[in-house]
């Protein structure tokens, strides 16, 4: 049986990833927010991560009213578009179509308390079974600046949700 890598590993992985990212999408669940002491600190690791991002549940809120970063409409457009997706908290259910609104290329990385929510549906690429603000925090610390323009991506969103 192949050894697991541990959830520092994973975030090593998930930074590279998402470094080099073109197209990449966060998906942020209520269980994110879970036992979160530091809503503000999570909130700063989110912005400091500064890709696409959509809330769900009990992390609405979190990025304020006005953010540019944050998404309210077409995240299953986004989601099949997208070259990097980061499912933080939130469970491959119905919401997300069972993991298949998610395009088939995009390395699809997961932060879940629950190994079983972790795998159902849609096996991620870089799983890490911890509280997925821990995740995030851990991740905004460890990615750099992106290697490529986000700028066409971004307008591209915002068009949409317009």
């Amino acid at each position: 049986m192949p050894k697991r890598p541990t959830c520092q590993k994973v975030i090593a992985e998930a930074a590279l990833v998402l470094k080099n990212a073109a197209q990449p999408v966060l998906v942020i669940g209520s269980q994110t927010m879970v036992n979160c002491r530091f809503p503000n600190s999570l909130a700063d690791a989110v912005r400091q991560i500064g890709i696409p991002t959509f809330l769900a549940g009990s992390a609405r809120g979190l990025l304020g009213r006005n953010s540019e970063i944050q998404f309210r409409h077409k995240r299953s457009a986004a989601l099949k578009a997208a070259d990097v997706v980061i499912v933080a908290g939130f469970p491959f259910d119905f919401r997300l179509g069972y993991g298949r609104s998610i395009s088939s290329k995009a390395t699809v990385i997961a932060a879940n308390l629950s190994a079983d929510e972790l795998r159902k549906n849609r096996r991620p690429q870089l799983a890490a079974q911890m509280h997925a603000g821990t995740f995030l925090e851990d991740l905004a610390q460890a990615t750099g600046a992106p290697t490529v323009d986000r700028g066409q991506w971004f307008a591209a969103l915002r068009e949409r949700e317009d």
